[in-house]
């Protein structure tokens, strides 16, 4: 029954993208021999791992991508609810999260899974300290291709790019909030 489901989640946000691409455009991709020798590029190990871009650093010499080259859908994709639960039972995260399929026709891969918050503040935290924590998505950075123009023969501009993506939630102490006392 969920495999059911799940399928046909799937099956309609497959049928969500055709539609997407079916918009008129100005722009076309490169022609697939450029394609494939782009795609090969996110994965070549001549760039730093992923995880170096966790440094701030690094990140600021990434340049900004034009805002009409960013089109993001975000699809809830299972049944789990995105409903903040009133109390913690155990072995339950503080700041529990839903999936959500990120979905941008402007990226490759088109597809990424993030995870949002269901909450903001963290479950049975409530009353310590008058709400002195929060919840918080927890970011890593993944190497992706981005278009971030069109040329001048109506062809889409590729570069890499490092893409920002949600992979949980943490609960946090905000800023200036006296200590949790045990």
């Amino acid at each position: 029954m969920l495999v059911e489901k799940v399928f046909l989640q799937v099956l309609s946000f497959i049928l969500f993208l055709c539609v997407m691409e079916s918009d008129s455009k100005t722009c076309r991709n490169p022609n697939p021999k450029e394609m494939k020798k782009l795609k090969r590029g996110l994965s070549n190990n001549n760039d730093l791992p992923e995880s170096f871009y966790l440094l701030d650093s690094l990140r600021k010499s990434i340049s900004p991508i034009p805002v009409k080259f960013i089109n993001r859908l975000y699809v809830k994709l299972d049944n789990e609810s995105s409903e903040c639960p009133t109390d913690l039972l155990q072995n339950m995260d503080l700041c529990p999260g839903f999936k959500v399929m990120d979905f941008d026709k402007f990226r490759i891969p088109r597809m990424l899974l993030q995870v949002h918050c269901k909450c903001q503040s963290c479950v049975g935290m409530e009353g310590i300290n008058n709400n002195s924590t929060h919840c918080e998505r927890l970011y890593y950075y993944r190497k992706v291709l981005r278009v971030t123009a069109c040329d001048e023969n109506g062809v889409y501009v590729y570069n890499y790019h490092w893409e920002r993506v949600s992979n949980g939630c943490v609960c946090k102490k905000m800023a200036g909030a006296p200590q949790l006392q045990q």
